[in-house]
């Protein structure tokens, strides 16, 4: 029997970027208007459960009913779990690796029971620990733009 001899692949990188628009829908289209226009976070909350949702969700994950009602969060919080992360990793919406290292974290929102995911300012574990306050730092007026990243990340409140 004759071995075949195997062909090297050759390989191209290349970012494909397609300019494209998108409708977010009513829910999350009111949830990142209000961050763009206001600086306020909103959630939902279920008519049924009492449940919030962050981000907002047109049902609710648990009794699957519409949710129409709306609350304002309090832009503070404290953090319920982090991550700090220190190999790089390509942002899907730039096509750019991330600078290392960063900090994501769960937060609990005042007002809210569901954690929401960002950034923390601080990525030396040793000056982070569950419980810790944190509070929302927004982009300037006019710099945003309706997207969740108008909420720059969360800076850990030391006493």
């Amino acid at each position: 029997m004759v071995e075949e001899k195997k062909q090297e692949l050759v390989e191209i990188t290349e970012l494909v970027s397609i300019p494209h628009k998108f409708a977010t829908g009513p829910t999350m289209g009111r949830f990142l208007s209000e961050i763009r226009d206001n600086k306020r976070i909103m959630a939902n909350k279920c008519p049924k459960c009492g449940r919030t949702q962050l981000p907002p969700r047109i049902v609710c994950a648990v009794c699957h009913i519409q949710v129409d009602d709306w609350i304002e969060l309090k832009p503070a919080g404290s953090i319920t779990s982090y991550d700090v992360t220190y190999v790089p990793t390509l942002n899907p919406l730039t096509g750019k690796m991330r600078e290392v290292p960063y900090t994501t974290a769960s937060i609990l929102l005042d007002g809210g029971d569901t954690t929401f995911m960002h950034y923390l300012d601080i990525t030396d574990p040793k000056k982070l620990k569950v419980g810790m306050r944190c509070e929302a730092v927004f982009r300037p007026d006019g710099e945003r733009e309706g997207r969740v990243t108008d909420i720059l990340y969360f800076r850990v409140i030391t006493e």
